[in-house]
């Protein structure tokens, strides 16, 4: 199973994610969402995550 990662690498908060999931071996897939086109508020991102809340880990 590969941990799917919504986020941008320029985000603290992904990349604190990151690495933790690089220290464990974790196997993950970045998705790279553009947070100044504000892509995160597109009716595709809202569906899966209605609190706005970064990343979004699936």
């Amino acid at each position: 199973m590969v941990v799917k990662i919504y986020g941008s690498t320029m985000a603290v908060s992904p990349q604190r994610v990151i690495l933790c999931l690089v220290e464990k071996e974790v196997e993950f897939e970045l998705i790279h969402v553009d947070l100044d086109t504000m892509e995160h508020k597109e009716p595709q991102f809202l569906a899966r995550q209605v609190t706005l809340e970064k990343p979004e880990i699936e």
